[in-house]
């Protein structure tokens, strides 16, 4: 004689609920550790992209930014005093730099922001 399933969660054994818990549980846990594994590692990109883009391009703007300077110092210098001209271009040369690195700085922010933001994930249910 074969027995009957139990239709309903109130009709099933307590060891069997209890069974179930610990597989939910354990879905769950494991779901979170993929969430964090892929938000962790999201945020690592967006750093180190965003970085390596920054360090290249303050790289590349000091090799040139150095003969440039010289250069338009010496042309100033026809019409102000040297030091004069110094300031001006050293000053011009911050207010450029402050722009792009304030720039980068967004950039890495929305990136990060995306990167840990709320993800909807299905679950399975059931066993």
């Amino acid at each position: 004689m074969a027995t009957a399933r139990p239709t309903s969660v109130e009709e099933e054994p307590l060891g069997a609920l209890v069974g179930r818990l610990g597989t939910d549980v354990r879905r769950i846990v494991q779901a979170e550790m993929r969430l964090l594994q892929i938000r962790t590692l999201a945020g690592i990109d967006a750093v180190r992209s965003t970085g390596f883009g920054l360090a290249v391009g303050l790289v590349l703007a000091l090799g040139g930014v150095g003969a440039v300077v010289a250069g338009l110092i010496l042309l100033m210098a026809f019409w102000i005093p040297a030091w004069m001209a110094a300031l001006v271009v050293g000053g011009a040369l911050v207010a450029v730099g402050g722009v792009i690195a304030g720039a980068e700085l967004r950039v890495l922010r929305g990136r990060l922001g995306e990167a840990v933001a709320p993800i909807e994930l299905e679950v399975p249910r059931g066993g």
